[in-house]
């Protein structure tokens, strides 16, 4: 969506938000308009960035890995020590989960299901 990530500097902070300072990098989702200069949006769509990445990838980032999140834990319901088939783990959504497995308490896997016949 164009416009709903962002990543940057904080400018100002809304009253009673506490956990960050002016200045802090941080990367964020908003509603539309992220291709503006100056962003607002809630104190709860944002996240500190880490020291090694640059801002145009920051800003990348909290779709993707916010959906395959949402994808394995709230909708997949993914618990500890099961597999997961990642179909398209190239793509945008499919990376975050198969690249590290912090995302999950789950681990990906990326081979394909062994049919019911080779299976012991």
């Amino acid at each position: 969506m164009v416009g709903y990530e962002v990543a940057g500097t904080i400018d100002t902070l809304g009253e009673g938000v506490t956990g960050f300072t002016k200045g802090d990098r941080v990367w964020a989702l908003c509603q539309f308009g992220g291709h503006a200069e100056l962003v607002c949006t809630r104190a709860g769509m944002v996240r500190r960035m880490p020291a090694a990445l640059d801002f145009e990838h920051a800003a990348a980032v909290p779709v993707v890995y916010a959906t395959a999140l949402l994808l394995i834990s709230d909708y997949g319901h993914v618990q500890p020590n099961e597999r997961v088939l990642i179909h398209m783990a190239a793509g945008g959504v499919g990376s975050p989960p198969s690249s590290s497995s912090a995302a999950s308490p789950a681990s990906p896997s990326l081979a394909p299901p062994r049919p019911a016949s080779m299976t012991s």
